[in-house]
């Protein structure tokens, strides 16, 4: 398990960095993307949400520029890959 989390972490910061994003680095389950403004951190959140994907996002700032993916199952992460490059590039 632990050796899968970690993996998962290095996926998320590769995929953070191919969306333009920095990552807070993480030793939990999941992997903050810095997407640069609290606005844009919003609209991604509520976009995914339309899509019935939930994530979360940190309430204070700076954090609040911040959404926080948990790592999941390789199969979860591809699905979350994909959905977030569709929602966050046109942003």
């Amino acid at each position: 398990v632990i050796r899968s989390v970690e993996d998962g972490r290095c996926d998320y910061e590769k995929l953070a960095s191919s969306l333009g994003c920095s990552f807070i680095p993480s030793a939990t389950n999941f992997v903050c993307f810095d997407v640069g403004a609290a606005d844009r951190a919003r609209a991604i959140v509520a976009a995914l949400l339309e899509l019935g994907v939930f994530i979360r996002m940190p309430g204070a700032p700076p954090l609040n520029r911040c959404i926080r993916i948990t790592v999941g199952t390789p199969q979860e992460r591809t699905e979350i890959s994909d959905i977030l490059r569709e929602v966050m590039l046109p942003l």
